[in-house]
């Protein structure tokens, strides 16, 4: 689609993929800092949510940022 001019279009509800059942089971509380993975999150909790994949290691520098909790 890089150098194509058709429209991109969404898939419909009949053709995507169905959605999980169970959640995808892992730690429930952080290695280092013992504070909660999963909900329910204490009040003062932020979220941050990435959504852009390991394409060609695009998540590869939040790792290694020195403020990335």
């Amino acid at each position: 689609m890089l150098f194509t001019r058709k429209k991109l279009d969404l898939p419909s509800a009949e053709d995507s993929l169905p959605g999980r059942g169970d959640p995808i089971l892992g730690p429930t509380n952080h290695l280092v800092l013992g504070t909660p993975l999963q909900p329910p999150f204490p009040d003062d909790t932020e979220r941050a949510v990435f959504g852009m994949g390991c394409f060609w290691g695009a998540d590869r520098p939040i790792g290694f940022e020195s403020h990335a909790q």
